[in-house]
């Protein structure tokens, strides 16, 4: 058996205490935001003489029996850099972990060891070593039996890198389920902002809507969804559906757990909220007042509202969006009460015109803009008398 992972430490929610514990499964890529402690639950429970300072707690359960081994390798070759680990089973509870049956708190730096790797092989036969120089940061592999259950305490003693874990000898882990959804098949999700205000990209996501199809024909298999790869690790804070996210886009990430080994497996989709049709930001329209209505100095006057479309549509295909004018932005919204086409003004000289564009294959895809009716007053003049008499001596 050969399985690498790696662990970065950074700070979150952590799996920090016995009853976080991640499960480690025989494909699983295992991402923890573990840094600190929890409860302190080390203490007396060792003959290496440590506790916790920066722990991560790891589950086993045991698929195949044979040899269970690791090599624990830092993410710097800086000596100084220390990590310890302590190993409890087989099938021991949070609340009564006992003794543990292994560990090494070794410090690589007082031994004078060439590099800082910790773990438990074959060729070790001590149980227990540490603290300070006392061993050489390895131990003696377990023999494992099927249907067994260990956990595993890393402890970062000194430094701050994360680390990469190799399990070796002939001891397997469950695999963890997979998520079945068909290659090509988009999990992402879009919606159209239902909710107002209608430009501000957040609405309501229906996410279980992709379940079955990551289920396909698992049994025994569940799915929750996180908002964050560290909760969906840690199966924490699972977030319900109906979901508003809250930033756009957004990532949503899919913890799918085998209910009976425990196994799991992450994946992540993306949420779009589609902000509606593009558009371009229209300029006022502008004319003069006129004798059309019968006055050309009360600021009224007919506009042809769809002259805008063009400018509105910049480009577009204009079977792609519907445009409608309104007199209120609330009108626009609720899509009521559209303006028609050839419009007479009813506020004199300025009036704001609210336009609604919806996508014509779905109409709740909508965006808003407005711009002004400007009618311009005739220049004023009065009658006038010119008088010249005739002086080039032609009476003509």
């Amino acid at each position: 058996m050969s399985l690498i992972f790696s662990i970065s430490y950074m700070y979150a929610q952590e799996p920090t205490d016995c009853s976080n514990a991640i499960v480690v499964c025989g494909s699983s890529n295992i991402v923890s935001d573990a840094n600190g402690i929890g409860v302190q639950e080390l203490s007396g429970n060792n003959t290496c003489g440590s506790q916790e300072t920066n722990s991560l707690w790891l589950k086993l359960n045991i698929a195949t029996s044979g040899t269970l081994g690791f090599t624990l390798t830092p993410q710097t070759t800086n000596i100084n850099e220390d990590y310890d680990f302590f190993v409890f089973g087989p099938n021991v509870d949070c609340g009564n972990i006992g003794q543990a049956i292994r560990c090494s708190t070794t410090n690589p730096s007082a031994t004078g060891q060439g590099n800082n790797l910790t773990g438990m092989n074959g060729t070790e036969t001590d149980t227990t070593e540490g603290p300070g120089a006392n061993g050489n940061s390895f131990v003696s592999w377990l023999n494992v039996t099927a249907g067994e259950s260990y956990f595993i305490v890393i402890d970062r003693w000194a430094g701050s890198n994360s680390f990469n874990l190799e399990w070796t000898g002939t001891a397997e882990f469950a695999e963890p389920p997979a998520n079945q959804v068909v290659s090509g098949t988009a999990l992402n999700l879009e919606e159209c902002d239902v909710i107002a205000p209608f430009d501000d990209g957040f609405t309501e996501f229906d996410l279980i809507v992709n379940s079955a199809s990551i289920i396909g024909s698992q049994n025994d298999v569940i799915v929750t969804y996180h908002t964050s790869e560290s909760d969906a690790t840690i199966n924490i804070n699972p977030i319900s559906s109906p979901f508003t996210n809250f930033v756009n886009p957004q990532t949503i990430f899919i913890r799918l757990t085998n209910t009976v080994t425990e196994c799991f497996d992450v994946s992540e989709f993306q949420l779009d909220v589609n902000l509606g049709p593009n558009f371009a930001v229209p300029t006022d329209f502008e004319t003069c007042d006129d004798y059309s209505d019968g006055s050309a100095t009360n600021g009224r006057t007919i506009f042809d509202l769809t002259y805008k479309n063009d400018e509105l549509l910049n480009g577009q295909n204009p079977l792609d969006i519907n445009i409608t004018y309104h007199s209120s932005l609330a009108d626009a919204e609720n899509s009521i009460n559209a303006l028609p086409n050839l419009y007479y003004n009813t506020t004199p000289f300025i009036e704001q015109v609210f336009v609604r564009l919806e996508s014509s294959i779905n109409s709740n895809c909508q965006s808003f803009t407005s711009f002004n009716l400007i009618i311009n007053e005739l220049p004023s003049f009065s009658n006038a008398s010119l008088f010249q008499c005739d002086e080039d001596g032609i009476t003509d």
